[in-house]
């Protein structure tokens, strides 16, 4: 799988700076928000070289996983909501 945005993108969004010791948790919100980007656009395969409209809105679906606490609803999360409107 391709990740449509990175670690940095992610953890630069949610906590103003990166942080190598939670790239295994921004790595797994970019891997179920690139595959919920294809779910939405109903593809199989990854876009090999996704636009910067694709990049923003994995990395604002991820950013709303990473950011969503046990007890929160995830689409509540505002970076969630955003992700979801650049989706559609």
């Amino acid at each position: 799988m391709v990740s449509y945005t990175s670690d940095d993108n992610v953890q630069n969004l949610v906590y103003g700076a990166t942080n190598n010791d939670l790239d295994a948790a921004s790595t797994a919100a970019r891997d179920a928000a690139t595959s919920i980007i294809n779910s939405y656009l109903d593809i199989q395969k990854d876009i090999a070289s996704p636009s910067d409209a694709v990049t923003r809105c994995a990395t604002f679906l991820a950013a709303g996983m990473l950011s969503t606490g046990p007890k929160d609803k995830l689409e509540e999360n505002t970076y969630y909501k955003t992700g979801i409107a650049l989706l559609e």
